[in-house]
């Protein structure tokens, strides 16, 4: 059973793709990202902090797991502070928001200066 059944095309990516990155052709891809030194402890670090934001990344893209995709929602909404929501959703609110606004103004009439003040005793 190949990855447990969990995220198999993603976690065959993640295998292929460190593979070529750990190939002797991409030596200098690595020394950029991770130092010059692979034996170094700086180098490990950087290498492994790495590798876990990418597989991170990846495994998020796991449509099929409902898992995953609740636990980018939880993250989405501590980020940003609202669920998932649509530019279209914004804009049929902030329309809806308008034309309460402008239904209160029109029921106000702005030459009536009772209606602005609150005081009848301001009519000319």
């Amino acid at each position: 059973v190949l990855y447990n059944d969990q995220s198999i095309a993603e976690n065959w990516s993640l295998y292929i793709g460190f593979s070529e990155l750990l190939q002797d052709e991409f030596v200098d891809l690595r020394r950029v990202l991770f130092g010059e030194n692979p034996d170094s402890d700086e180098y490990t670090e950087k290498y492994h902090g790495f590798r876990k934001m990418v597989v991170t990344l990846v495994l998020a893209t796991d449509l099929a797991s409902p898992e995953r995709t609740q636990v980018g929602k939880s993250k989405w909404k501590e980020a940003f502070g609202e669920p998932h929501e649509t530019v279209e959703a914004k804009l049929k609110e902030k329309l809806r928001r308008e034309s309460n606004y402008s239904q209160d103004s029109s029921d106000t009439n702005p030459h009536d200066a009772s209606s602005v003040t609150g005081d009848d005793d301001n009519i000319q």
